[in-house]
């Protein structure tokens, strides 16, 4: 099974529920809302590249990000990076590509908007 790859105390960020606003941490909330939701069609793998150096996957293509749960998801350029500890997925995040015109524009006002929030 899929979900026995993470390991017991692993965190996502990816997918329409595991957000950079709340992780899913654990086998049970990553299997609720990331696992699922893979099966159930509401978060996609579109893949283009992937490379393996030994201790992390990153995969690139098409991402959907979503900041929080229930913010409306943007299409961006990047991809997954999968960490490995002990042969178990340790972390896994989306990495985006800032080279692309419209997520650099993303990621800039994401960061605008950060630092409005620290002030």
């Amino acid at each position: 099974m899929a979900l026995m790859q993470f390991a017991k105390d692993e965190v996502v960020v990816a997918g329409p529920d595991c957000t950079e606003a709340a992780p899913c941490i654990g086998r049970d909330a990553i299997k609720k809302g990331y696992i699922d939701a893979l099966g159930a069609g509401r978060a996609t793998l579109p893949l283009t590249d992937q490379r393996f150096d030994g201790k992390r996957l990153r995969t690139h293509g098409e991402t959907i990000l979503q900041a929080q749960a229930q913010a409306a998801p943007v299409q961006l350029r990047g991809g997954h990076v999968f960490e490995f500890r002990n042969g178990q997925i340790a972390r896994s995040y989306v990495e985006l590509d800032s080279r692309d015109p419209q997520t650099a524009a993303f990621l800039a006002q994401r960061a605008a908007a950060t630092a409005l929030a620290r002030r």
